[in-house]
């Protein structure tokens, strides 16, 4: 069974008034700041909510009313076909990297949990087991031969 330690147990970060006050400075600082840079929608999601209302709420936005010289949307205008190539990339090619922002642990399970030191050390048993030292295709531990000469290129390609 896990038990939390003296740090967990004791801290400020798991108390209510903590998370109310974390909700309080999202609607009141965050919020604002964000919807003068970017068209924000708003959903209470306290019953259910259809996510097909939400796809159609965003069809619904005229993005042709801003230009590049306006703050809201201002991230979105790119005047170079390879920075637009960079963002397709990013949203298609690299779509792991992030939705691994969005892997939100079980908090029902705490023995599942791993903590940081044990984490740790973990991926220092990785990286020491044979082959794990460097990328595939460059360990000369495995047999790997030609690693001066050996390019390994991306599939991004620059335009």
């Amino acid at each position: 069974k896990y038990l939390p330690t003296i740090s967990e147990a004791s801290g400020k970060a798991l108390t209510t008034a903590y998370l109310e006050d974390l909700e309080e400075n999202y609607k009141t600082k965050y919020l604002p700041t964000i919807s003068e840079h970017a068209e924000l929608m708003i959903y209470d999601w306290a019953t259910p909510g259809e996510v097909e209302v939400v796809v159609e709420d965003i069809e619904r936005l005229d993005f042709d009313q801003y230009d590049k010289h306006d703050a809201r949307m201002n991230d979105w205008c790119i005047s170079q076909e390879k920075f637009w190539a960079e963002k397709r990339m990013l949203y298609a090619d690299d779509k792991a990297r992030l939705i691994q922002y969005l892997n939100i642990p079980l908090l029902d399970a705490p023995e599942m949990w791993v903590g940081g030191e044990d984490l740790l050390e973990w991926e220092k048993v990785w990286n020491k087991a044979e082959g794990n030292e460097y990328m595939e295709g460059y360990n000369e531990s495995q047999g790997d031969t030609g690693l001066l000469f050996k390019l390994k290129e991306s599939k991004y390609v620059p335009y």
